[in-house]
């Protein structure tokens, strides 16, 4: 089954999405009464998108040259099993993600996320995630992230959100920002097994410790350990 030139708009609350694909292409489709729902391989085409706020507070952001595949696609009452093999598009402001790629499975509560990979001409996001249970003191947690964020990202990231001084950008490190971090526990006990933050001739932070009844603001806790070494912190004037 193949669809040409298709076009969509949602509202949802504060949000407005409009988008508009090429070609969409879905590959061995098979229905069945029970929902037990199945589709080999759906590839979308030269896709476009805009993510509007309908406050018009912030600007909008638009994706271009929009390519996804996604294979081995499964939906029951119960499961959800899919594998995103490619995902790349261009963003108004510069940003251009070459590679994205991740598994996902739900099954009775427990999610899976074995990896997933997100880069950019300059940066990798990648890591895992392994959940049982949702928002209860119970639910298991177990997971990490690997995140190095180059510079011209960073440059498109303080532009996008806004949210930095203008001067700061001439001040900070050309070099790569590298973060890791990793978690394992429960919603009751969820412990900090490692983090580490790093952005070479500024600073070097590590952290680890225990985060206490994360889903209750009222009587959550932490103790974290925190040391950190300091160089050039110009950035910071």
């Amino acid at each position: 089954l193949r669809l040409r030139h298709i076009g969509a708009s949602y509202v949802q609350h504060s949000t407005h999405i409009q988008s508009f694909v090429n070609e969409v292409a879905l590959h061995d489709i098979a229905v069945d009464t029970a929902l037990h729902n199945t589709l080999q391989r759906a590839i979308i085409k030269e896709g476009e998108a805009t993510l509007q706020d309908t406050q018009q507070t912030t600007e909008p952001i638009q994706l271009t040259q929009l390519n996804a595949q996604v294979d081995s696609l499964r939906y029951t009452p119960t499961d959800f099993a899919a594998r995103l093999t490619q995902l790349t598009f261009e963003e108004s402001h510069g940003m251009a993600l070459r590679e994205g790629t991740t598994e996902l499975t739900w099954h009775e509560g427990k999610l899976s996320l074995p990896y997933f990979l997100l880069r950019t001409n300059h940066s990798t996001l990648q890591g895992h995630l392994h959940t049982v249970g949702y928002n209860t003191p119970t639910a298991i947690i177990d997971g990490d992230v690997d995140l190095h964020l180059g510079y011209a990202d960073v440059i498109l990231l303080t532009e996008w959100l806004g949210g930095l001084p203008h001067e700061l950008p001439p001040l900070y490190p050309t070099e790569t920002l590298n973060a890791y971090i990793a978690l394992d526990g429960t919603m009751k006990q969820l412990q900090l097994t490692q983090c580490s933050i790093t952005l070479p001739t500024a600073f070097d932070i590590d952290l680890k410790g225990m985060v206490q009844d994360i889903i209750t603001p009222q009587q959550c806790a932490a103790q974290i350990h925190v040391e950190a070494h300091t160089h050039d912190l110009a950035l910071l004037t």
